[in-house]
């Protein structure tokens, strides 16, 4: 058997000597730590002492010395980014950019408050469509949830954002890429949805995903509303179920609501939800609503 050995470069930064090996930097002196990080040079070390900021390049031979422009400072910067946490602030960026565009054509919000025997919950919907040809728009939605008992303290968080691709040759069927914010979790997911109106009154919309890191979860999402204009308001029905299946999970949350709208921007009524799990007792919520946003009245 023939052991191949790697050779490895002498590093100097004018006071110790290193070994790199394939980037990692081992000290000669065994008292000193290694580092993934060049040593610089005892002329560099000179030239970031007297003159911090700057970036010291090699060039044939020549210690070249400049000032970071643009692009350095912008690239070192995204360098530092937490991933998750720009993600968590992009989304709450855009909660609150939507709501203001949402009352111009093709934008709608809403924002309901729950509350039920257990505690409150706030649960904010919000989107737009932008037409970017003739037959193809691209749709953006976010909805955040954030549950709260009556002491004031928060039992639960969920933000989701979600893009959208339509076409009109699709019949109603669009492909959609959602990022989700649930608890301390950040998760991707991708699936097809469809909406329809069954009847005038009666809309439709069905919706199948699932994750794109981790054990793979499916979720199938079916939503149903039905209105009726009366002399004086209108009044709506709605049933909306979640349902997860997973390698040994299989559970769901249905959510009924059965509302008023003496006026547009303003639905009141009672409301329920119920949580089943194939390995628990199921448990529910129940309770009165109060939405206020626009869409409510014609247009749901």
């Amino acid at each position: 058997m023939t052991n191949i050995i790697t050779p490895v470069d002498l590093v100097e930064d004018g006071e110790r000597q290193y070994l790199n090996a394939d980037g990692l930097f081992l000290p000669v002196d065994m008292d000193q730590q290694p580092t993934y990080d060049k040593p610089l040079s005892k002329e560099e070390a000179v030239i970031a002492e007297i003159a911090p900021g700057t970036i010291v390049k090699e060039k044939k031979g020549l210690a070249v010395v400049r000032t970071p422009g643009l692009v350095d400072r912008v690239v070192g910067a995204l360098k530092e980014i937490n991933p998750r946490k720009a993600a968590i602030a992009a989304a709450g960026i855009a909660a609150v950019l939507v709501p203001t565009v949402a009352h111009a054509d093709g934008g709608f919000v809403k924002e309901e408050l729950f509350a039920h025997d257990q505690g409150m919950l706030n649960d904010l919907k919000a989107g737009y469509t932008l037409d970017v040809v003739d037959g193809l728009d691209i749709g953006y939605f976010v909805r955040d949830r954030t549950s709260f008992d009556y002491d004031g303290k928060v039992v639960g968080h969920f933000m989701l954002n979600e893009l959208s691709l339509g076409i009109d040759a699709l019949k109603g069927v669009k492909p959609f890429v959602q990022m989700r914010f649930a608890g301390p979790n950040v998760i991707p997911q991708s699936g097809i949805g469809y909406a329809t109106k069954i009847v005038d009154d009666l809309g439709l919309y069905v919706a199948g995903s699932t994750n794109l890191t981790g054990d793979p979860v499916g979720e199938l999402m079916t939503s149903m509303n039905y209105g009726v204009d009366l002399p004086v308001g209108r009044m709506s029905l709605e049933g909306e179920n979640f349902l997860w299946i997973g390698e040994d999970l299989v559970k769901g949350t249905a959510r009924f609501h059965a509302g008023y709208s003496p006026i547009k921007g303003l639905m009141f009524g009672a409301a329920a939800e119920v949580d089943y799990n194939m390995d628990q007792p199921t448990e529910g919520r129940a309770g009165g609503f109060l939405r206020l946003g626009a869409g409510l009245v014609g247009k749901d």
